[in-house]
């Protein structure tokens, strides 16, 4: 490269020279840049930011598929594998049936327990499942998943015929049945089946027929149709009636007054307008050059004269 310089020219030499003088300084700067922002993917260690080598492989030998870089088996060159057991069911941390937690490969303890505490047939050192159940079917209480114990009672006390577990019979030691109801056909708070109490009267205070225990209804009236003021319903009806019939006739009067008034003062604008236009058209009348645009001025008068005279008559019908 020296010699190949050294043939040069002079005029090529100088122009080398300042080539080289120019990008130099420059590549100081683009090389370290171009490193930064498109360098190795791998750190000075040779791994990439997942942990991995360019063989793929972490600092510990196994790759994803956990092969051991070294054996290309599952195990490594001890002969366990990446969780830590060998074939014969030996960890590797305690060189013993079981690891420094104490459980197994198959993840039980000496007991015979897993983590959570239940055995490989899936009970507890209690004897109850991960449902809460024993072997039987009953849970820690005494009841099976449908609620009912070996008697065949709920926790309420009852059976599926609705006999009480302590009185043998279908009523509570406080007298009342399965659905709440005594002997008499009442509940807890004194009302039967249809929801009235011993006097014939519901919780809002009314009778079967409606009526309240002062003799009205709800909407204030007796047996006789009348109120509290001796007015009766037909008569409060009527009053209602009429009152809505002269609402309705004073609203009909109120909008046909403003329909007249809106209406009277359009048809004056009209006309005030009408009126202008008429003198317009007689000014072009006298002024035309000619009969036929005299002809045509008298035309549009007749028609505006016209139209004047039937708003003015239907101003006339209103007032």
């Amino acid at each position: 490269m020296w010699f190949s310089f050294m043939q040069m020219t002079r005029s090529k030499k100088i122009v080398t020279v300042l080539i080289f003088i120019f990008l130099f300084p420059l590549s100081l700067v683009l090389v370290p840049a171009y490193l930064y922002f498109y360098g190795s993917k791998y750190d000075k260690d040779g791994f990439d930011k997942n942990g991995y080598d360019e063989n793929g492989f972490n600092k510990d030998g196994w790759n994803t598929q956990n092969i051991h870089q070294d054996t290309q088996t599952i195990y490594d060159p001890e002969g366990f594998s990446i969780s830590g057991w060998n074939s014969e069911k030996i960890n590797k941390a305690t060189n013993t049936l079981f690891d420094t937690k104490g459980f197994n490969i198959d993840g039980f303890n000496a007991e015979g327990y897993d983590k959570e505490g239940f055995n490989l047939q899936g009970y507890n050192a209690g004897g109850y499942d991960r449902a809460g159940f024993n072997t039987e079917g009953y849970d820690i209480n005494g009841f099976d998943n449908k609620g009912y114990d070996k008697e065949g009672y709920n926790k309420a006390g009852w059976n599926n015929e609705n006999v009480n577990k302590t009185t043998g019979t279908k009523y509570s030691q406080d007298g009342f049945d399965v659905y709440g109801f005594n002997q008499g056909g009442y509940d807890r708070n004194g009302f039967n089946r249809d929801g009235f109490d011993t006097n014939g009267y519901n919780k809002k205070g009314y009778d079967k027929n409606g009526f309240n225990t002062l003799g009205y209804d709800k909407e204030g009236f007796n047996h006789s149709g009348f109120n509290k003021n001796g007015e009766s319903r037909a008569s409060i009806k009527a009053a209602k009636e009429e009152k809505k019939r002269r609402e309705k006739e004073e609203k009909a009067k109120r909008d046909a007054e403003f329909n007249k008034k809106h209406k009277t003062s359009a048809l004056k604008a009209k006309i005030g307008w009408g009126i202008k236009d008429v003198a317009m058209l007689e000014k072009q009348i006298s002024s035309a050059t000619s009969d036929a645009s005299r002809g045509v001025y008298e035309r549009s008068l007749n028609k505006k004269q016209a139209e004047l005279t039937a708003w003015n008559a239907e101003l006339m019908s209103l007032n």
